[in-house]
């Protein structure tokens, strides 16, 4: 429902798969959306072209750890869809947890869906402070190795 309804809102849709075991499910969802001809690409057959996608789309809803890991080191706004504690655990990581749902609750994720749509940049200012945190600690961490090797 929420591919067709954000079709019908003037959105271009890919589908994107990280493992060839999750092809099948996503021609059935294209299928079952009623977009049989969805761009769809396997990601894990064409790195260069998911990352190209992943880094120039508007948002990635991804039930997949990779894609959202992706789509966060990109400044890309993301979904994530809680199919493991560990999807939540990453969003978490990066204070998006707000930006998670899970399985069972489908029906909250076309309001995350909407949001995220309308703060994208909200989303490269908590990138942009993760970076600089993480580029802090690597400096630390090297003048620490630095002063230890003499």
């Amino acid at each position: 429902r929420l591919a067709r309804t954000l079709r019908s809102d003037g959105h271009d849709l890919m589908m994107l798969t990280a493992h060839p075991s999750d092809d099948r499910w996503a021609i059935e969802v294209m299928r079952d959306a009623g977009i049989p001809d969805m761009n769809f690409i396997a990601g894990y057959a064409n790195l260069d072209r998911a990352l190209d996608v992943i880094s120039s789309s508007d948002l990635v809803v991804g039930e997949r750890l990779h894609s959202v890991v992706l789509a966060a080191a990109m400044g890309t706004p993301f979904v994530a869809v809680e199919y493991r504690p560990k999807v939540r655990d990453f969003a978490a990581s990066i204070d998006a947890e707000a930006w998670c749902v899970r399985t069972d609750d489908v029906g909250g994720l076309r309001a995350i869906v909407t949001d995220r749509l309308a703060s994208k940049a909200d989303h490269q200012r908590n990138v942009d402070v993760l970076r600089a945190r993480l580029a802090g600690h690597a400096n630390r961490l090297a003048q620490s190795l630095a002063a230890a090797n003499g």
